[in-house]
């Protein structure tokens, strides 16, 4: 995202919630209790991202909203320059990448 950043238009003024501010302890159950659910644990779960080659692992991050809106805003060409070179680092001599990631999900009651 960081890569993907630089090609978008000016960010928001200080102190707007960043992408991940729903990932701050607490913060998700909360917006959920007050939408009226039960929120039962937040959960963390492996989520690696594996591309088979620089084409697919292109795709896999100009296709985001971000990425889409970075070729709306740059191009084609910058958006994968800068892409492919913020992806040089999860490059296996394999020539895959490999991202490990995680991602959080809460299960609700109504």
């Amino acid at each position: 995202l960081k890569a993907i950043g630089t090609l978008l238009p000016p960010p928001p003024p200080p102190g707007t919630p960043g992408p991940f501010a729903l990932s701050a302890p607490g913060v998700m159950e909360q917006l959920l209790s007050k939408a009226g659910l039960t929120p039962g644990p937040p959960t963390d779960v492996d989520t690696p991202f594996d591309f088979t080659n620089e084409d697919a692992a292109y795709r896999g991050f100009a296709s985001s909203g971000p990425g889409i809106r970075a070729l709306r805003e740059a191009g084609a060409n910058k958006v994968r320059a800068a892409l492919l070179s913020a992806l040089a680092p999860f490059k296996t001599k394999s020539g895959t990448y490999h991202l490990d990631n995680k991602f959080r999900f809460i299960i609700v009651r109504p």
